[in-house]
């Protein structure tokens, strides 16, 4: 990025000397400010993304505490499963009893 050289009016008098130096001096304090606000908001970004950054690690470990409940849930569903096949396995052997003992009577 090549540097350009400003150019300042030839002055000749102390009044335009003065004049062109507060000209400057309002610039400055132009740019000063225009940094300060930049700053400012560079200052209130960085807290909104590090808040940002937290709820997203937070989200993350629910997510991963989700899907351990929903391995646990799974198997538990696999368990009761198993145990209404039991339980109609017995049902039918009772049925097949009283069916059975009526039979004989």
């Amino acid at each position: 990025m090549a540097l350009v050289a400003a150019r300042l009016p030839c002055v000749s008098s102390p009044a335009e000397i003065q004049h062109t130096v507060r000209r400057l001096d309002e610039d400055v304090t132009v740019i000063v400010d225009s940094l300060a606000r930049v700053e400012a908001t560079q200052e209130t970004h960085t807290a909104a993304l590090t808040e940002l950054r937290s709820d997203v690690t937070e989200l993350r470990s629910d997510v991963t505490e989700l899907r351990s409940d929903v391995t646990e849930l799974r198997s538990n569903v696999t368990e009761l499963r198993s145990d209404v096949t039991e339980l109609r396995s017995g049902m039918n052997e009772v049925l097949a009893l009283l069916r059975g003992d009526r039979a004989q009577e």
